[in-house]
Parts: C-alpha cells; sequence; structure tokens
C-alpha cells in the first residue's frame, strides 16, 4: 500500500497531520523514516522512503508520546474518519525504534 504517516496530538482535527507517499511501495523490505526536525520554534514533521524525502508538514502542536504508543492500529477503529477501507496493514515490521530525546 501507500505509506501513510499520521501524527495525532490531541483527538482534535486542527491537531492531526497527515503525510503519504504518492504510489504504494513495490514488495519486499522498505526503509520507513518519520521525525520532527525544529527551527526555533517552529516544528516540521517529514516522512522518508528508502532515503527517499516524501514530504513534509508544519506541526503546530506536539506531544510527548503517552504510553502506549501504535506503530499500525491499536483497534479496528480507523485512525481518522476519512481513511479509506482496507487501511490496514498485511505485512511484517522487521524493527521500530523510537527515540523521543529532548
Amino acid at each position: 500500500g501507500v505509506p501513510t504517516m499520521i501524527y495525532r496530538s490531541t483527538d482534535q482535527q486542527a491537531d492531526r497531520v497527515s503525510l503519504a507517499g504518492k504510489v504504494a511501495l513495490s514488495p519486499g523490505a522498505h526503509e520507513v523514516r518519520f521525525g520532527v526536525s525544529m527551527d526555533g520554534k517552529a516544528r516540521t514533521l517529514w516522512l522518508e522512503i528508502d532515503g527517499k524525502h516524501i514530504g513534509s508538514a508544519p506541526l503546530l502542536r506536539a506531544a510527548r508520546p503517552a504510553a502506549p504508543s501504535y506503530v499500525g492500529r491499536a483497534s479496528d477503529a480507523p485512525l481518522i474518519e476519512d481513511s479509506a477501507v482496507p487501511d490496514r496493514f498485511e505485512g511484517e515490521i522487521d524493527q521500530v525504534t523510537m527515540d523521543f530525546a529532548p
């Protein structure tokens, strides 16, 4: 499928940021990276696939993740109301690294 990153700092629609690739990933292993860069007080969310910059968006509100944090889905409820069905990843994730250092 098309890799998509959804950042939700709260349940308010205005606090959701979504970044997505333009095409579906080919079969096989891929490296998906995302992060937040800071320039002064401005924050930018970014997404990379296999070392290629896919997109970025301003992040107006950021929050440190609260336990638990999820990669993929926590339930059958959609992450966002307008998500297309099916939106479930059926592959395998070999490694997830989270670094929340300031």
